[in-house]
């Protein structure tokens, strides 16, 4: 019987699924799950934009802000975007990959005459 060689490289094909979608996110929280795997959520954080303001006319006719005291405490809406469940070697995996890419983004900034490859 002949010996048969293993393929010595793999080619991934990327597909877009229908429901893909690319999302805009500025932290994430999350912790454990139960079976050891990382879950997270991605979100964005802002402040709401309040339903009325109330403005004085200024001398000139035009509306001008009304000075308010300095709140004692800033409310904040963290609209989770979405959830992720890895493990943890892939969130390692992950992690390394996303460290790499900053630190590729780094070296090419420092360099004026490199440009950033956008993929």
């Amino acid at each position: 019987m002949e010996d048969k060689i293993p393929p010595q490289k793999v080619r991934f094909n990327y597909k877009k699924a229908d429901d893909y979608r690319i999302i805009f996110a500025n932290g994430a929280y999350g912790g454990f799950t139960p079976r050891k795997e990382l879950m997270f959520h991605f979100f964005h954080e802002y402040k709401e934009t309040p339903e009325t303001e109330v403005m004085a006319i200024g001398e000139d006719g035009s509306p001008t802000p009304i000075r308010k005291d300095i709140p004692e405490e800033i409310e904040m809406t963290r609209e989770l975007k979405v959830g992720i469940v890895l493990t943890i070697e892939e969130a390692f995996s992950i992690g390394r990959w996303m460290l790499d890419k900053v630190e590729e983004f780094k070296k090419a900034a420092e360099d004026k005459s490199s440009e950033i490859k956008i993929e």
